[in-house]
């Protein structure tokens, strides 16, 4: 009966918000359906701290070498182009883009390159229009140019060498990393988050699945849950015909389903690691300097191929970034640890290649040699030049440009985000999603007990039925 009690209260007070976290929690890892960003809701919804993070959700910035007023700036809203220096954009594409480079043609005029959800695209005069040059159908993750050829990576996985001349395109297929060049640990904070983020047990998309399971399940979970309360409630009052009531033991066998057991480790993960993340102070100081040895990680981290999230040559040497670092190889083949530590973005600045990082340090490769760059913001996602001096694209940025707003509401996907950490109600909701995450919780340990206890009561009557 307690039990009972628990699974009940725990669920009325706890379910609606349940399937708030569980369904956007389900759309934050799919940010790529292009209809999170094309839908827009009101800007009123959104008060003035989530106004504030818009900046954000910008990805790459160039700058025209032959006119530094001249600016293109891209998100997932499209690109957009001022010609007074930032203080005024205007949308030119609409495409999901994520990377910006610069060419400087024979003749002298800048072809400029995007990496967007459908392929790479090119515009031969000066941003104004884009069109596909590269690779249609497919998500660009890096682009980086060499002399007359963009090495790219698709789908952090499929490497592109592609003749801007030409635009014919050459798949290159890179070697397996030796185990023996994959650190042997990682930070307590990186993993917590990557298994939060639908990336931390298998490579490909065996991690998402876990996670899109958990999250489908938890909906189901929660809508039969209230539709048992409700149907139960209306019958104890008579509200509902005799038919009906053969409907609610229909309803409450669903919600009982043996799914929910084997889902209950992962959705324990999404549960402290949501925790964790909503603290970032306090998971910094839990983790420290903790780490989590090799042998003890889930089997994404001993195989990277899935892992590629930048791409680079120097005449000389190959380089991919992923989760542990960047590895560099003469023929694709043979990867050797280059730089230890998250390279979540690259670019190449002529001699120099830039890596920025998600949790490690921002570097440099120049001269075969690598320097920390210390004093950087973390997690940059791009740089130009602007009016002669170096602008970081990153979440604060502000003061040299003035960063276009949506043109009529924001996406729906800034309201999943901000639905899904609270932060679209007040800055300390996070309080609330902790104590909805305990009484998840308890009702998936009461609904557990339960659903044994009833398999038990089943095969007993099951045994003395066979007896009499």
């Amino acid at each position: 009966m307690v039990i009972r009690k628990i699974h009940k209260w725990a669920g009325i007070f706890g379910a609606a918000w349940m399937f708030v976290l569980a369904l956007t929690g389900f759309f934050l890892n799919h940010k790529n359906m292009d209809w999170l960003w094309r839908v827009q809701v009101p800007s009123m919804l959104f008060n003035k701290e989530v106004k504030k993070e818009w900046p954000r959700y910008f990805e790459a910035i160039q700058s025209d070498p032959l006119n530094t007023k001249k600016i293109i700036l891209a998100g997932r809203t499209g690109i957009y182009l001022s010609e007074d220096s930032g203080k005024t954009f205007r949308i030119t594409d609409k495409s999901q883009t994520y990377l910006l480079r610069s060419f400087q043609k024979p003749d002298l005029a800048t072809a400029f390159f995007a990496g967007s959800s459908n392929g790479i695209l090119i515009s031969d005069n000066g941003g104004e229009k884009w069109r596909l040059f590269a690779l249609e159908g497919k998500r660009i993750d890096s682009i980086n140019i060499f002399q007359n050829f963009i090495y790219a990576v698709s789908e952090k996985r499929y490497l592109w060498k592609i003749d801007i001349a030409t635009g014919n395109t050459e798949s290159l297929i890179a070697g397996k990393i030796p185990v023996q060049e994959i650190p042997d640990s990682i930070a307590l904070s990186r993993l917590v988050r990557d298994l939060h983020y639908a990336r931390g047990y298998f490579s490909g998309i065996g991690s998402l699945f876990i996670n899109d399971t958990s999250s489908i399940w938890l909906v189901w979970l929660t809508l039969s849950g209230m539709t048992v309360f409700i149907l139960i409630y209306l019958s104890k009052r008579n509200k509902i015909s005799r038919n009906m009531k053969k409907t609610v033991k229909g309803w409450m066998k669903m919600h009982s389903l043996s799914g929910g057991v084997f889902i209950f480790i992962p959705v324990l993960v999404l549960l402290i690691t949501g925790i964790l993340i909503d603290h970032p102070d306090f998971l910094k100081s839990i983790s420290g300097k903790g780490v989590v040895h090799q042998k003890f990680l889930p089997p994404v981290y001993r195989d990277l191929s899935t892992d590629i999230w930048n791409f680079d040559f120097d005449g000389k040497y190959y380089r991919i970034g992923n989760r542990m670092g960047v590895y560099a190889s003469p023929d694709l083949q043979q990867w050797k640890l280059d730089s230890a530590g998250f390279s979540w973005k690259m670019r190449r600045d002529n001699h120099r290649l830039h890596v920025f990082g998600m949790g490690s340090s921002n570097r440099v490769l120049e001269n075969n040699r690598w320097t920390k760059q210390e004093g950087h913001v973390h997690m940059i996602r791009d740089f130009t030049n602007i009016g002669g001096k170096p602008f970081y694209l990153h979440q604060h940025s502000q003061g040299q440009i003035v960063f276009p707003d949506p043109e009529n509401g924001f996406p729906v996907y800034f309201l999943m985000v901000y639905l899904h950490n609270g932060l679209i109600f007040h800055k300390s909701w996070v309080w609330i999603n902790d104590l909805v995450s305990v009484l998840l919780l308890m009702v998936m340990i009461t609904g557990i007990i339960r659903w044994v206890k009833k398999r038990e009561k089943r095969k007993k009557n099951k045994r003395s039925r066979v007896l009499s």
